[in-house]
């Protein structure tokens, strides 16, 4: 089908999203899941990789899911909106999710040519049920895990967020008066004190079953919490990124200190940095971003070239896992980015 473009939306082929008992939709949308329980998605890749990757794992915060693509203009116009929105709510536990069906390649050119303020985690070629067919098409979903708004990414107002945000539980209300200490303390992320002042609270016998209730409800948030930071390291430095996972790793050992998660990350971490090719693409990676430090953006041509030779002089006089990493960056600006499918 031939590309068809306006200020609204950026038409979809038919198998460029894949629909599951799709329902007939209007031109620029997808089908509609208002009230509804969000569908999963899976995808084939991820750039900026988040430690939580279905649509469950966000129950009890807030996820916006946007389609979109680089080639679309409507879909770079809607970029800065979705930056501002995550700058804005991002630690209230408002979560961004941008979906497109274009190659690694192809967006990563756009992000570190134009846009390096785009880190919201991407998922590509993902499967899915939403049947959109025209983009940018957003579904905001609510702490109950199920879709609270629709449409355009544009027209998603402060209010909307504010208001799903206002739903997301807030730990030093739970029941207990001892218990609500260890909440406020996790309300404010302070995750190693919040544990063991539940964890006082359950070894206590004043406590009264309120109490011990919650602080149960607290401790076993806080571990899935944990663990679920531990599994993100873990496949971070399968993705071949340890500079990724070792950055995790000390977040984890800062946040969980004292705890056996913190032990765990502290453990990891001394392994990972003692492993001489993970040790070796760390440098590499940061040699790199020294170079992209210096760009201005949007990247001009001039620049572009210079940088992709600078890079594949590092990349000739390394080897391993370093090389491959300032070669997938020398890839990124072999050539400029274009508006197109791929």
């Amino acid at each position: 089908m031939k590309r068809r473009r306006s200020l609204v939306f950026c038409r979809l082929a038919a198998p460029v999203l894949l629909a599951v008992a799709a329902a007939p939709l209007a031109a620029g949308t997808g089908k509609s899941f208002l009230g509804q329980e969000a569908p999963e998605f899976q995808a084939s890749d991820w750039i900026h990789r988040p430690a939580r990757t279905s649509v469950a794992e966000y129950r009890g915060e807030v996820l916006l899911l946007e389609f979109s693509a680089t080639w679309c203009p409507p879909c770079r116009a809607s970029f800065p909106h979705l930056i501002g929105l995550s700058e804005k709510y991002g630690r209230r536990g408002f979560n961004i999710i941008i979906l497109s069906n274009e190659s690694r390649i192809q967006v990563e050119r756009y992000i570190h040519q134009f846009l390096p303020g785009l880190r919201m985690p991407i998922a590509l070629k993902a499967a899915n049920p939403y049947a959109v067919t025209g983009i940018p098409h957003a579904y905001l979903v609510g702490v109950d895990g199920k879709v609270v708004w629709e449409g355009s990414p544009a027209s998603l107002s402060d209010d909307v967020v504010e208001r799903e945000l206002r739903r997301i539980r807030k730990w030093k209300d739970v029941e207990g008066r001892r218990a609500a200490k260890a909440g406020k303390l996790l309300d404010k992320r302070q995750y190693a004190k919040a544990y063991a002042a539940a964890a006082k609270v359950l070894e206590s016998d004043r406590a009264t079953e309120a109490d011990k209730k919650s602080a149960a409800e607290i401790r076993e948030y806080i571990q899935a919490l944990a663990e679920r930071r531990l599994a993100w390291a873990d496949a971070l430095a399968e993705d071949g990124r340890p500079d990724r996972a070792l950055t995790v790793l000390e977040e984890i050992t800062t946040a969980f200190k004292g705890t056996e998660w913190g032990t765990q990350a502290d453990r990891r971490f001394a392994e990972l940095s003692r492993d001489a090719d993970a040790g070796a693409r760390v440098k590499a990676e940061a040699r790199v971003a020294k170079i992209l430090d210096r760009l201005k953006y949007p990247v001009n041509e001039k620049e572009r070239i210079a940088v992709h030779r600078a890079l594949e002089k590092m990349a000739a006089k390394l080897e391993g896992a370093a090389k491959d990493a300032v070669e997938r960056w020398a890839e990124i600006f072999k050539e400029k980015w274009v508006p197109k499918r791929s």
